[in-house]
């Protein structure tokens, strides 16, 4: 029966033919109504409004989906939704079918859900959006202003203890200062985000005998191993990384870490014997 009710609303808002869009459906929590900040902090105890955002749609007149709380929400407990329009069946938490009685552009609020919590969980919990579990396709569904069904996405949002940081660059090898290094050396590192859902990061390398090594121009990678090709005996290398956050590429929030040098290995003449000395002069 509950499946009925749901049905029949979304008839009621006139999805009438299910098509592909090649705009993408997307439904975010967001800590803002305007869709401006996906970081949810952790700034308990006291109620913290959570608030559905369906985004990246041309124009949308209703939405089906779902977003109870995550299991890594300890301590936290889910009040009640607030509703932006008064055309609703079910709740956040089961599952629920939302309409607005006119063609909107994205991102349209589409709820707000009220979470009393003490603090609300561990940092980095994601909270996704979900499918409704009565809706047949598994999918989140929401009706365009053509009377369309159209399919997408729920997409996570994370909680903070606190503002993400750049990436942490480290660990390089060779180690820093480390001499009689083969010439045919790769240099390793380590880059970890500090954004909760952003493993991924951009990598420059600085690279030379320069104790201020320039830039390396084709090298932009994820990789964190770099081959600088054959290196020449006895001499010191300079080298540093600059990493930035790539989902998306955001070069603004970067990092650069610190100089780091090594030295190859050769290069040094053996001391001539006696003879070799005495040989050298009747020979010059």
């Amino acid at each position: 029966m509950t499946y009925c009710k749901r049905t029949s609303l979304l008839v009621a808002l006139v999805i009438l033919t299910a098509i592909g869009s090649a705009y993408g459906l997307e439904v975010k929590i967001y800590a803002d109504p305007a869709a401006a900040e996906a970081q949810i902090f952790d700034n308990g105890p006291g109620i913290v409004p959570l608030y559905v955002i369906a985004t990246q749609y041309f124009g949308l007149t209703g939405v089906q989906f779902s977003a109870p709380l995550p299991s890594c929400f300890t301590g936290a407990v889910w009040v009640g939704d607030t509703h932006v329009f008064p055309l609703h069946v079910g709740n956040s938490q089961a599952g629920v079918a939302i309409g607005w009685d006119e063609c909107l552009q994205a991102p349209v609020h589409v709820l707000t859900i009220n979470v009393l919590a003490q603090g609300l969980t561990e940092t980095c919990c994601p909270y996704p959006v979900l499918p409704d579990p009565m809706v047949i396709s598994g999918q989140v569904e929401g009706s365009d202003c053509a009377s369309n069904v159209v399919y997408g996405v729920g997409l996570s949002s994370y909680v903070f203890d606190e503002a993400p940081g750049p990436p942490l660059i480290g660990g390089p090898n060779p180690p820093n200062g480390a001499t009689n290094q083969p010439l045919d050396t790769d240099i390793h590192w380590t880059v970890t985000s500090q954004r909760c859902g952003c493993p991924l990061m951009t990598n420059r390398v600085y690279f030379g005998t320069d104790p201020n090594p320039p830039i390396d121009p084709h090298f932009m990678s994820e990789s964190t191993t770099f081959d600088p090709g054959p290196l020449q005996p006895h001499t010191t290398y300079y080298w540093k990384v600059l990493s930035f956050y790539c989902c998306p590429c955001d070069s603004d929030e970067s990092a650069t870490g610190p100089v780091w040098s090594f030295t190859t290995e050769g290069g040094v003449p053996a001391v001539p014997t006696t003879w070799g000395r005495i040989k050298s002069l009747f020979e010059s």
